[in-house]
């Protein structure tokens, strides 16, 4: 549900340099999801507690579930955002990605001290 504390977790646990390797669903690629991509304004809101776990819509998600579909619907410029809002390392990026190809990959890099 708050991407931004997941990123920052990893980021707290790799090593000065290291990276952070990512794929993630994409929103045109994943079979039966209806929403379009989140917005910045969003996460950063999930992050900062203003916006709930209940406020999500979930009408387009696998049925309208909330029980199996994705919390945030991603592509990659709204991750690019996040990265810049969070003031990250995008090391590279692949779109599609080559493991299934529903979604893409982001590698993070660390900043060194």
């Amino acid at each position: 549900f708050d991407p931004i504390s997941v990123l920052q977790e990893w980021l707290r646990v790799v090593k000065p340099g290291g990276f952070v390797f990512m794929i993630l669903p994409h929103a045109k690629r994943v079979p039966d999801e209806k929403r379009p991509a989140n917005t910045i304004d969003e996460l950063i809101a999930r992050h900062d507690g203003t916006f709930k776990k209940e406020d999500v819509n979930w009408e387009g998600a696998h049925g309208g579930k909330s029980d199996g579909g994705h919390w945030t619907v991603w592509d990659l410029p709204l991750f690019i955002k996040l990265a810049n809002h969070l003031n990250l390392d995008i090391f590279a990026t692949e779109d599609p990605d080559q493991k299934v190809g529903n979604g893409f990959t982001v590698v993070i890099k660390k900043k060194t001290l």
